[in-house]
């Protein structure tokens, strides 16, 4: 797909290059990365493993001597060292729990990071595809306006003309209907990983450039 894209760039117009790289420049060719995305889910990982160890300073408590009092002996300290092997062997399981627990939670975020990139790079394909076909999209409608000058200076059938219209607008509403659909994969995006890659803003206003009435 890139290597199309690429090769149809190359054919296009010093002024293609130069609407692509003013787009391309407005709406942020490569996005945002995914790097502030990483540490805030590596931070909340980081919590949720801390507040499974935390547990070890409730059960601390276990630990803590006995204290009675009798008329005739007075007060008596006692320690339990079923406790304490308790604790110790709790606290254990908890450590070998906490590391697998991690070691989870960092392999899901890998996982989601590699989704992430790939979903940017299909966000990316589309809208520099749809930056193309504007192009495209400015040379009809440089033709459509040769036409309906010539249907005014009646060179040309009313036919002929309204079908040189029909599939005009047929193109138009092609390329805006991917803006629209790269939109909606914008918005999804940002919803999912908090991430906005670009704006779309750009896109519309150079395409409305070209809006003909139907």
């Amino acid at each position: 797909m890139k290597s199309l894209l690429k090769y149809i760039f190359s054919v296009l117009t010093v002024k293609g290059c130069g609407l692509y790289l003013a787009i391309s420049f407005a709406t942020g060719l490569h996005g945002q990365n995914l790097e502030t995305y990483q540490i805030k889910e590596t931070h909340k990982i980081d919590s949720v493993v801390s507040a499974f160890n935390s547990k070890d300073k409730l059960k601390a408590l276990s630990l803590l001597p006995s204290v009675s009092y009798n008329f005739q002996t007075g007060v008596s300290v006692g320690f339990s060292l079923n406790n304490f092997i308790q604790f110790t062997q709790t606290k254990k399981r908890n450590k070998i729990e906490a590391m697998k627990l991690k070691v989870t939670l960092e392999e899901k975020l890998k996982e989601d990071i590699e989704k992430a990139e790939l979903e940017k790079e299909t966000i990316e394909l589309l809208k520099d595809e749809i930056v193309l076909n504007i192009q495209v999209l400015k040379n009809r409608y440089e033709l459509y306006k040769i036409a309906f000058i010539k249907h005014n200076n009646n060179e040309i059938t009313f036919s002929d003309f309204t079908t040189k219209k029909i599939n005009y607008l047929e193109k138009y509403n092609t390329v805006f209907s991917k803006i629209s659909k790269l939109d909606i994969s914008l918005l999804k995006y940002k919803q999912k990983y908090n991430v906005v890659l670009f704006d779309s803003n750009d896109l519309i206003t150079n395409i409305k450039m070209y809006e003909i009435a139907n």
